[in-house]
């Protein structure tokens, strides 16, 4: 409001350091490589170049190969990417897992490049032999080591294309369209695998294209109005995935070669997904169209309120297997169910809302065809506590996993409600804001201890969950 002052509270952690080293395959020192760090900070919060503004993870190494990123929070998991003259470009991040394998405080972490391997060659179409331009050639690498997806070029006016920076070792070569949310008509003929060589060149490689046929699928919704941003899923018989989304006109275009298919599925944001199995062929020279539709989500709306029934501005609310946001100044939220049977079989949901910096929390229950429901927030829980190992001795960095086990008739209906902290030095760290319910409670406790190993640096050991209840007296 253009009135009024807003006050934020900011709780800053204790800075950590990632350091390492990037070497040649013989151990010697890169200098002048480009790396960047890529941070995982729990599940789904990722932090990456080239959003951050102080540009803090990115830097080059030093003379002796030597790299370093300050300022790293403590809960931080980390992937690098790596880029140096004459070597291939890799990442570190060998599959799309939320397990990242270096953490934060890391030192002398050691990432060998290996030199690279050249590859040239010519995109062609099979029908008349010319060269296609404006085409992005990807060459992706089967090494487990290394994901390197953002190798490629793009293709000339001849249709010709170099790659300069290519992992050695066995290759797929995969056609991309300029923008990757495009509607693309190239399709390769079959596909390209290739072994290449470090220093050493891959000439003459020949990828086939065919321009594909357009099926076009419209999404509506229960009015017939064009619902644009829905994602559909198309499958070949052979496996393979189609995910065009809709435009303005609620129109999804794929480019497909003659054969077997099936739509399985559409989806879109504040709609129920809708699970298909349309089969349908595609003979030579024909198009298919279809449609279907989506039917809004059921939603559920409401106030947060504190204790002396004033809206709570900022509370964090979400419904167990649904969506989540935060409110605003008036408190109300709208939240939509996205299971795939909602308000069937006398189903039961909760909500969790949560205002953190003032230690304020609940969690209700209600039938899943209620349309509305109402929030006040209690005081939550504060759980003190010390990690030590098994001599008695403090565990610095270990990470706590507070798990909520709702008392309800219907506990079996409410989702697992996770908390994680990281410990201090002396192996103390305060952890708040659990959420309270009426009565005694029940929280599961988890500890993680942070190790180190030369396959899995960073990995998680668990200690045995322990129960702890709470009493609001």
């Amino acid at each position: 409001h253009p009135d009024k002052t807003e006050f934020l509270s900011f709780t800053l952690g204790e800075p950590r350091t990632l350091s390492g080293t990037v070497v040649n395959e013989k151990g010697r020192p890169i200098a002048g490589a480009d790396v960047h760090a890529c941070l995982n900070q729990g599940r789904g919060n990722y932090i990456q170049p080239p959003i951050d503004p102080m540009g803090n993870l990115t830097t080059k190494t030093d003379a002796q190969g030597r790299f370093q990123f300050h300022g790293i929070p403590a809960a931080a998991g980390a992937e690098f990417e790596i880029q140096a003259d004459g070597y291939a470009h890799v990442q570190t991040r060998g599959s799309l897992s939320d397990d990242y394998q270096y953490s934060a405080g890391q030192e002398n972490i050691r990432i060998s490049l290996p030199q690279a391997a050249k590859i040239e060659g010519r995109v062609i179409d099979k029908e008349t032999g010319k060269g296609v331009s404006g085409v992005y050639v990807n060459a992706h690498s089967f090494a487990k080591t290394f994901l390197g997806r953002k190798t490629g070029a793009m293709t000339d006016k001849e249709g010709r294309f170099v790659i300069v920076n290519a992992l050695p070792g066995k290759t797929g070569l995969n056609v991309w369209p300029p923008s990757f949310f495009n509607a693309w008509e190239w399709i390769m003929v079959q596909p390209v695998n290739i072994q290449t060589q470090a220093g050493r060149e891959e000439k003459d490689i020949t990828i086939e294209v065919q321009r594909g046929l357009p099926v076009e699928i419209k999404v509506t919704n229960e009015k017939d109005q064009p619902i644009s941003g829905a994602s559909v899923r198309i499958t070949s018989k052979g496996k393979n995935k189609f995910c065009p989304n809709t435009n303005a006109d609620g129109m999804a275009t794929a480019y497909l070669l003659p054969g077997e298919y099936q739509i399985n599925g559409v989806g879109c944001d504040g709609y129920l997904a809708r699970k298909l199995e349309i089969s349908f062929v595609l003979k030579e020279n024909q198009t298919r169209d279809f449609t279907v539709q989506l039917f809004k989500m059921p939603g559920i709306t409401g106030v947060v309120r504190d204790p002396k029934g004033k809206p709570v501005q900022g509370a964090a609310v979400q419904l167990v297997g649904g969506s989540r946001m935060v409110t605003g100044p008036d408190g109300r939220f709208e939240l939509f169910d996205r299971s795939d049977n909602p308000g069937s079989g006398g189903k039961k949901n909760a909500i969790l809302a949560r205002h953190k910096t003032r230690n304020l929390v609940a969690i209700t229950t209600f039938p899943a065809d209620k349309k509305s429901c109402d929030m006040t927030l209690t005081p939550g829980f504060t759980i003190r506590g010390r990690v030590i190992s098994s001599d008695k001795k403090p565990l610095p960095h270990a990470q706590v996993r507070i798990e909520d086990i709702p008392v309800s008739p219907n506990s079996h209906t409410i989702a697992k409600v996770n908390i994680t902290v990281t410990v201090d030095k002396a192996g103390r760290r305060m952890h708040s804001n659990t959420t309270t319910t009426a009565g005694s409670k029940d929280v599961i406790i988890h500890v993680g201890e942070q190790t180190s190993s030369p396959s899995r640096p960073g990995k998680m050991t668990h200690s045995s969950p322990s129960k702890l209840s709470l009493n609001p007296s």
